[in-house]
């Protein structure tokens, strides 16, 4: 009967599942044209990964020529500061003797030494100012000391000026590259978390797309095992009492005595996760692993004093309430006391088992 039953069994599933295989096809296809726009957009994402990678190295880039001229500009500022306090010095030094070198001014002029005051007055550099005392021999005179001092000392302060010029010139300028630089690492990584946020947009819709799909894709896959379940079993017939097999395989052993006790059911090969649906109408009674031997274990009653138990399961899909003919209440698995996989299935009437074998078509 039941292998009679299986030559029958493949055209009826083909005619009964052609819905959800449609829509199992139709979200697949849309589930692969996904992964392919899911492909492209990783390149792309490469390709900016790319591009991110490349502004990274623009920024440390940007960041140690930044580096370098706040080195720059501290050394200057340095010099500045140096500069400044030399001029200090040396005005200073001026202050004190400018009085004494007006004096001995005063009495070169009235001397008649007008160009010996030219001398010490009027050289345009320190070179020139050496040479020309050296020439005349003014250095070597008691009542000029503090003037040529006061003259040296005022072309060594020109001299300072220029430098700190130049050096403030130069800060300046160092100060404006710096800005510059700033400027352009700020930018730089500005445009840097903008790519970074795009890439992350980007991937994550596609991610969340694609995670949509693929939990449309199993639950289409779980409707379609359990519409084949129910009608692998409703292939082989309802019996005159109104059960099913809760599953289509072969009895491997008997309602009866075996092993010397009561073997108070009937075992229907089958293989691990392989759906089990429940034999006729009823209400979910009990779901558990408490069960001596039986393994996690399914009981559903319908009523009149007759319920039916499914044994050894590797997990439940219905753990209360009513389930109709053809629901799945669980797995076919190996719990308990068993030596591979099958389904322990009892019938029991008034608290006592009956042979499934009278109950089932």
């Amino acid at each position: 009967m039941v292998a009679a039953a299986l030559l029958t069994f493949a055209p009826s599933i083909a005619t009964s599942s052609a819905g959800p295989d449609d829509k199992l096809r139709d979200t697949q296809r849309h589930l692969r044209r996904l992964e392919r726009d899911i492909g492209r957009h990783t390149r792309r994402a490469r390709s900016l990964t790319q591009r991110i990678d490349a502004l990274n190295r623009a920024v440390t880039d940007a960041q140690i020529a930044l580096n370098a001229l706040d080195a720059d500009v501290a050394r200057i500022g340095s010099l500045v500061r140096s500069s400044r306090a030399r001029l200090e010095g040396l005005r200073a030094e001026i202050a004190v003797i400018k009085e004494v070198a007006r004096e001995q001014a005063v009495l070169l002029y009235k001397a008649g030494r007008v160009d010996t005051l030219e001398t010490v007055l009027d050289s345009s550099s320190l070179i020139e100012f050496n040479d020309r005392i050296q020439m005349l021999g003014v250095a070597a005179q008691k009542n000029t000391g503090a003037l040529v001092r006061y003259g040296r000392l005022r072309l060594v302060v020109e001299v300072e000026n220029r430098r700190l010029f130049s050096r403030q010139e130069e800060l300046t300028a160092a100060r404006r590259a710096q800005r510059r630089v700033l400027a352009e690492r700020n930018a730089l990584r500005a445009r840097l978390a903008r790519e970074l946020r795009r890439l992350r947009t980007r991937l994550g819709h596609e991610r969340a797309r694609e995670g949509r799909l693929e939990r449309s894709s199993e639950q289409l896959r779980a409707e379609i095992i359990a519409a084949q379940a129910r009608y692998s079993a409703e292939a082989l017939g309802t019996s005159a009492r109104g059960f099913i097999w809760p599953l289509n395989g072969p009895v491997t052993s008997p309602f009866g005595p075996r092993w010397g006790s009561m073997h108070t059911g009937i075992d229907i090969d089958g293989y691990t996760g392989q759906p089990v649906v429940a034999a006729k109408a009823g209400t979910v009674i009990y779901a558990g692993a408490g069960m001596s031997g039986y393994g996690n274990t399914v009981v559903v009653d319908h009523g009149g004093g007759i319920a039916t138990l499914y044994a050894h399961l590797s997990g439940y899909e219905a753990t209360s309430g009513p389930v109709d003919q053809g629901d799945v209440v669980g797995y076919v698995g190996c719990t308990g006391n068993c030596y591979g996989d099958h389904l322990h299935f009892e019938v029991v009437v008034g608290g006592r088992p009956a042979d499934p074998l009278d109950y089932l078509p």
